[in-house]
């Protein structure tokens, strides 16, 4: 008798078991609305080297699975009440260009890592491609040839058409694991409900931007489970179809915030990343708001000869002794109730090589994106479609990671349980102007009528001779611009040719109210990268004359 209770205990514990793994629910009801949504991932890759050289190089396939494990607030997926949501990407390497982060030198990782990091520019597969990754039969095969070594569920439909980048799913079977084999990974990824099909548009000034090892062997090399310092990953992509009902998305889809790291001894996947992705879930159109992604973003200084601040869009290459690099999202959660995140580092200069982080999932509670105004409305043609060309946000934040050469007064970098830590007020501006490649930008700088990017003499006729320009979106001095002939009636310009502008001042204390001094402060164009300005919620392009005239109305 006393083996048969046993055995019925041992049945029903099982039997509730068994009920509460099947009672995973929809993630719909964890999505905002009218606000953008953060998603949060565990993500792993495999590399399909074409040329078999060993290095990344163009022509070369990465095959991404993604499981969320947050959405907002809330996790989901295994063990929990919801749903997993889990993605499925391959991107071809487009260009590589080696870069010079980190120490000084080859290698672009701190302390023992020694790795050569390079910035990659990707995009979806095409049809040459089909041989090693085919989205219509869902085979993959790492040399091009014979049998195919694993296979995904393919959707209906779908091909290397050079615009698909991956799907979403949803899936109640929580099955999502980067831990084990790759071709269990895939199956498990892959095997849910499709919710959304994304993709890279050109004409939408989608991208996909990498800074990661050259060489793939490196993340063997290292511990594992160990971030490689200095990576990062930036994604502005379109939701081309969506079946998420009761929800309605947004048509942009962005990431930021991510990086690589070697994946755990267990796991069969050569590469780990985590990336953070954003959608906004619309049910009206807000007219006037406005909201801004920034990612791997290099920024020259917009100094003189001298060194003193001056408004030139100039290159000076080696003459320039420091750059800045930025990233992050500003209007979009970086979790909780946050508007964003930011992240500002500086290479070399007077004050050395340090972090400021704002809002990011390393920087701690109390650092935020407080305030955010646009201004400037309309779009230059050249960027993706958007209510305003400016930017201006505030913020708290905490310097990280420092190598000072000049120690900023009133600074305590900030450490983990460290009282003394410090956290610092800044404001901070962005112009989306549209000319974002290099040789385009500064071929298009020269114009026939003037000395070059008529912006800068429009801030001097402001009373901004020199450099920072205005803070205070009551202050934007507008791009000169006119309506487009095809888009002008969805806010669509031709502007003056200007490259994309970023400026930051950063003050001694961290209450808005009473910031003290300012400690530092930095301004100047892109020289790599893209700055680019959305439509905070719904349509496109809503910011036009007929619907909010005095926003037209520059007083500079």
């Amino acid at each position: 008798m006393k083996r048969k209770i046993i055995c019925l205990a041992a049945f029903f514990l099982a039997f509730i078991m068994v009920q509460i793994v099947n009672a995973a629910g929809p993630v719909a009801g964890l999505f905002l609305v009218d606000s953008p949504t953060l998603l949060s991932d565990n993500s792993a890759e495999i590399f399909i080297d074409k040329n078999s050289d060993g290095e990344v190089t163009p022509g070369d396939i990465l095959v991404t699975i993604t499981g969320i494990t947050t959405i907002h607030s809330t996790t989901i997926g295994s063990g929990t009440a919801y749903n997993e949501v889990t993605a499925l990407t391959a991107i071809k390497i487009l260009s590589s260009n080696n870069t010079d982060v980190g120490p000084v030198g080859p290698d672009d990782s701190f302390g023992d890592q020694n790795i050569d990091l390079y910035e990659f520019l990707a995009g979806p597969v095409g049809p040459a491609d089909s041989a090693w990754f085919n989205w219509s039969t869902g085979e993959i095969n790492l040399d091009g040839a014979g049998t195919a070594e694993f296979t995904f569920t393919p959707v209906s439909g779908a091909s290397n058409d050079g615009i698909l980048l991956g799907f979403v799913y949803e899936d109640s079977a929580q099955n999502y694991n980067r831990s084990i084999g790759i071709q269990e990974g895939l199956t498990a990824t892959s095997d849910g409900d499709l919710r959304l099909t994304i993709g890279l548009i050109p004409e939408n000034s989608d991208f996909l931007s990498v800074r990661a090892p050259l060489y793939p062997g490196a993340f063997g090399a290292i511990t594992s489970s160990t971030a490689i310092d200095n990576t990062n990953i930036s994604l502005d992509a379109t939701i081309l179809t969506q079946n998420w009902a009761p929800l309605n998305f947004n048509d942009n889809f962005t990431g930021g915030n991510g990086g690589f790291s070697s994946p755990e001894s267990s796991s069969q996947w050569p590469i780990y990343d985590n990336l953070d992705f954003t959608v906004t879930v619309v049910s009206e159109v807000i007219p006037g708001e406005c909201r801004m992604t920034g990612g791997n973003a290099t920024v020259s200084p917009a100094v003189g000869a001298d060194g003193l601040p001056t408004w030139t869009y100039l290159y000076e290459g080696e003459d320039n002794d420091y750059w800045i690099t930025t990233g992050g999202q500003i209007g979009a959660p970086s979790g909780g109730e946050s508007r964003g995140h930011w992240t500002h580092t500086q290479h070399g200069g007077a004050e050395g090589s340090f972090g400021f982080h704002s809002g990011t999932s390393s920087a701690p509670e109390g650092t935020e994106i407080s305030t955010i105004e646009c201004a400037d409305p309309g779009w230059c043609v050249q960027a993706r479609c958007a209510p305003f060309k400016q930017i201006f946000w505030t913020g708290i934040g905490i310097f990280a990671f420092q190598h000072f050469d000049a120690e900023l007064p009133g600074v305590v970098p900030y450490k983990k349980n460290n009282p003394a830590s410090t956290f610092h007020y800044y404001r901070a501006m962005v112009g989306d102007f549209g000319e974002n490649d290099r040789p385009t930008r500064e071929a298009s700088l020269i114009d026939e009528n003037t000395d070059g990017c008529n912006w800068i003499d429009r801030l001097k006729e402001a009373g901004f001779d020199t450099p920072p320009g205005p803070y205070e979106a009551s202050d934007a001095v507008f791009l000169d611009s006119e309506p487009d002939p095809q888009f002008g009636d969805k806010g669509g310009q031709i502007c003056d040719k200007c490259p994309d502008y970023y400026q930051i001042e950063i003050y001694a204390k961290g209450d808005p109210n009473d910031p003290g001094e300012i400690i530092y402060k930095f301004q100047g164009f892109l020289e790599h990268g893209n700055y680019q300005i959305h439509p905070e919620t719904g349509e496109k392009c809503p910011a036009i004359i007929e619907l909010i005239p005095e926003l037209f109305e520059s007083k500079k």
